[in-house]
């Protein structure tokens, strides 16, 4: 179990390959809905591993574990997130401005030589607070979209992460009940918000991690971490 929402499926999926150098152990990696789990619709990319080893277990984790992990906590909507944004405070002085910002689909995640890459895209309603009121009224509905680049790092018994942005936060209007919206001045506003306050949540989150498949009283030393085409490579020697 990961928390009260995902576990993550580490069963064998085909027997161990046993040779006189090596033993090769298939498993899944697949995270899943604590309350209901349903197929994933997308399949696990191949990955062809590198031939010539100097630690004594390699553990390969492909794309498809942290994309199914996206999977279930966008639908258990923890990647929803309801803002009172202050920093609106100058273009609506009459009312309270609340966002709800989600994304339009779970976001995916593409490994490639050296690199990880995430390219999200959110659907951010404005909604505003009348003074003496608890009413929401609709204003306008944005469409953002930027990307990640994240460093991820592996310690005895976790891959975390971070993240760091590889381009501006990027606006468009979808509609509009108050007439013309400034797009350009609300990605100035958005991009402060995000650097001061998206992105340390999110590394907080990452910083988390999650669990390596390692046995009870089994500690890696010496690890070593390199990202390949679908997937990364974690090389380690095992107290």
């Amino acid at each position: 179990m990961i928390d009260q929402v995902a576990g993550i499926d580490y069963r064998l999926f085909r027997a161990p390959q046993v040779t006189s150098k090596s033993v090769d152990i298939p498993i899944k990696g697949e995270f899943f809905s604590q309350s209901q789990r349903t197929p994933v619709p997308f399949d696990a990319p191949a990955m062809m591993l590198p031939q010539q080893y100097d630690r004594m277990v390699y553990f390969a984790v492909s794309e498809y574990v942290f994309n199914t992990a996206s999977r279930v906590y966008h639908q258990a909507g923890l990647l929803n997130v309801t803002i009172s944004n202050e920093h609106l405070a100058g273009l609506f002085p009459n009312m309270q401005v609340q966002l709800e910002a989600s994304p339009e689909s779970e976001p995916h995640l593409w490994f490639t030589l050296g690199k990880v890459t995430i390219a999200p895209v959110m659907d951010v309603q404005a909604f505003g607070i009348l003074p003496n009121s608890s009413d929401r009224r609709p204003l306008f509905q944005l469409r953002v979209k930027t990307n990640f680049s994240i460093s991820i790092s592996v310690n005895s018994d976790r891959i975390v992460g971070s993240v760091s942005p590889e381009s501006e936060l990027k606006l468009e209007l979808k509609h509009s009940n108050i007439g013309s919206v400034d797009v350009e001045e609300m990605e100035t506003i958005f991009n402060v918000f995000a650097r001061e306050v998206i992105y340390p949540s999110l590394n907080a989150q990452l910083k988390k991690g999650f669990p390596l498949p390692v046995p009870r009283n089994i500690f890696l030393n010496n690890v070593e971490l390199q990202i390949h085409e679908n997937f990364l490579l974690l090389g380690a020697n095992i107290n």
